[in-house]
């Protein structure tokens, strides 16, 4: 997945996240440019796009706050465990940490064995 843009970063992890069943429509902020409106049954965010356009940092930063979305308006919500994305490498230990990873960019990585998927590919078979 190209992320040449912000919006492609939301919709990468977005991806991510129905890929591994969580389900979030996104749509555009009414009367704004730079932000993207989070909903599910059980809550609502806004994520804003940086003035500066985008980067690397900045898909990072925006798969950090939608992480926590998740986690608080999903997954706590709705009584499951708090924990997104869940390594699949340690099952029910801990979640995966959005990074900027040197060699792939950003990506998901294991805080105990490194990088599992570039951002908006979890999941997906190489």
């Amino acid at each position: 997945m190209k992320l040449d843009t912000s919006r492609h970063a939301v919709d990468a992890v977005l991806a991510d996240a129905a890929r591994t069943g969580i389900s979030i429509s996104a749509g555009p902020l009414i009367g704004r440019e730079r932000g993207a409106h989070l909903s599910t049954p059980t809550g609502e965010a806004i994520v804003f796009y940086s003035p500066h356009g985008y980067t690397p940092f900045e898909t990072v930063r925006l798969a950090n706050e939608i992480q926590d979305f998740v986690v608080e308006h999903v997954l706590w919500a709705s009584g499951r465990d708090p924990v997104w994305p869940n390594c699949p490498l340690h099952p029910d230990t801990h979640p995966l940490d959005p990074v900027e990873d040197a060699a792939v960019g950003p990506a998901w990585r294991c805080p105990k064995d490194g990088t599992i998927a570039r951002i908006g590919e979890l999941g997906l078979v190489a």
